[in-house]
């Protein structure tokens, strides 16, 4: 297999994305960051352009940036509509674009194209990305957010990027790794909700309530851990 070759079209791809959003007027120089992802895949759907900055000050640079595209914030990441693209900016910052990429749920979304300053400084996949690939499947491999993993699966094997017995293998592993962990209080519960891929608003956990009879709820106080 030529990795220099799949890390040559995988940049290009990068250079793509960020051809849209420069085409805005969007100056993205003095700012290191990594664009993950579905976006960097060839889908059959219009994806997102994820964007993870390095660093809380880059954060704060890129969010300044975006500010006159946003559409909606949530705690764990801004939504922004640039041009005829929808761009999130990710607050979950890692050292390394290593430990970014591994960090994610699916292997098909493991990786990701680091920039700095304009220029792809690197492009880095996993192995399980490039069997998923290959084999024309994902698999869900854990996750620090494994309730928003679990209620994914369905959407990936909506866009057939999950098999059905992996989706239903992927949602019975997520599911274990949420009993497993539980929650610390009740914010906990909320933060694990508010992933990148779900984004729920301040609004939408106020219609989820805390009704005896609300099931999202039923499950909180079934594995809280403040208790």
């Amino acid at each position: 297999m030529n990795l220099d070759l799949i890390r040559n079209i995988i940049s290009k791809r990068a250079e793509y994305l960020l051809d849209k959003i420069r085409k805005e007027k969007i100056e993205l120089r003095e700012v290191t960051f990594v664009v993950a992802g579905n976006s960097l895949n060839v889908t059959n759907r219009k994806t997102d352009i994820d964007i993870f900055p390095t660093s809380l000050d880059y954060w704060n640079t890129l969010v300044e940036t975006f500010k006159p595209y946003l559409i909606y914030c949530t705690k764990n990441a801004g939504t922004y509509k640039v041009g005829n693209e929808t761009v999130q900016i990710c607050k979950y910052i890692y050292p390394t674009i290593e430990e970014l990429i591994k960090s994610f749920d699916y292997t098909h979304i493991q990786v990701g194209v680091l920039i700095t300053d304009i220029y792809i400084r690197e492009v880095y996949f996993t192995e399980e990305y490039l069997e998923s690939k290959v084999i024309g499947n994902s698999n869900y491999v854990g996750s620090n957010y494994p309730l928003s993993s679990a209620i994914r699966a369905a959407k990936y094997k909506e866009y057939k990027e999950l098999s059905k017995g992996r989706m239903i293998y992927s949602m019975v592993s997520a599911l274990t790794d949420v009993i497993k962990r539980g929650f610390k209080d009740y914010s906990d519960f909320k933060d694990q909700l508010d992933a990148v891929d779900l984004g729920l608003l301040p609004e939408d956990f106020e219609e989820f309530g805390k009704d005896k009879d609300n099931k999202l709820y039923t499950l909180f106080e079934l594995l809280r851990k403040d208790n």
